[in-house]
């Protein structure tokens, strides 16, 4: 992660890290889940579907020349009940001229900028995933512009599973075996290929897994983004 200098009110010379200068200029977005600790159920999805996988879309209204958004993170956290057997989630992203929204099982979401000193007034839309995994519209233009996987074997609750969009580091590998994943939840992290969406596009997740059994995912949720 690159650092900055930054000149505080005293005239002291302190270093952080590019999220956080972002943070301080008012560009970064939080979307969750309304609740803390109450998760939204999504699908038992156990195929690839280009329009029938929708997790988030964002579209960006910024006008032409205005802001870029660039995804940083989402993180998912299996809070209720998880499907077993389990082997790999898989996920997508795409991004498309024009505005795009998730529809069916969805719910537009308010992005909240983690600067209290700044307004809440991004200029992307948000919609998610609700009761239900949101059917994407089919589109023109459309780019795919990621593919990842993580072998996350038997899902438990309490499992985190993060996707870090640009990360220059590595993801980290799988521990354990699926016996002690079982009763031991897992954090893990995967790396996502930067993903930007410009003024006048949109840019949105599918998710979907390989061999759960009938029960269905539940996630908290918390996408975030910088918007520059």
């Amino acid at each position: 992660m690159a650092l900055f200098v930054q000149t505080v009110l005293n005239g002291q010379i302190g270093l952080g890290s590019s999220r956080q200068q972002l943070a301080a200029s008012g560009k970064v977005y939080v979307v969750t889940n309304p609740t803390p600790g109450t998760a939204i159920a999504f699908a038992n999805n156990t195929a690839f579907s280009a329009t029938a996988n929708g997790l988030w879309c964002i579209s960006n209204q910024n006008p032409t020349g205005g802001a870029t958004i660039y995804l940083d993170r989402v993180k998912l956290i299996q809070t209720a009940t998880a499907p077993a057997n389990g082997l790999v989630v898989r996920a997508e992203c795409y991004t498309a001229s024009g505005v795009v929204a998730l529809s069916g099982a969805f719910l537009a979401r308010t992005p909240v900028n983690v600067n209290p000193g700044y307004p809440s007034n991004s200029g992307g839309t948000v919609t998610t995933f609700a009761a239900g995994a949101g059917t994407v519209p089919a589109t023109s233009n459309t780019r795919l512009v990621g593919v990842m996987s993580a072998a996350e074997g038997a899902i438990v609750r309490y499992d985190s599973l993060t996707f870090e969009f640009g990360a220059d580091g590595l993801s980290k590998g799988k521990v354990g075996v699926t016996a002690a994943h079982a009763v031991d939840p897992t954090d893990i992290v995967v790396v996502a290929p930067p993903m930007s969406i410009a003024p006048g596009y949109s840019g949105w997740m599918n998710l979907w897994g390989v061999a759960p059994d009938t029960n269905v995912p539940s996630y908290e949720f918390q996408i975030q983004y910088a918007e520059v």
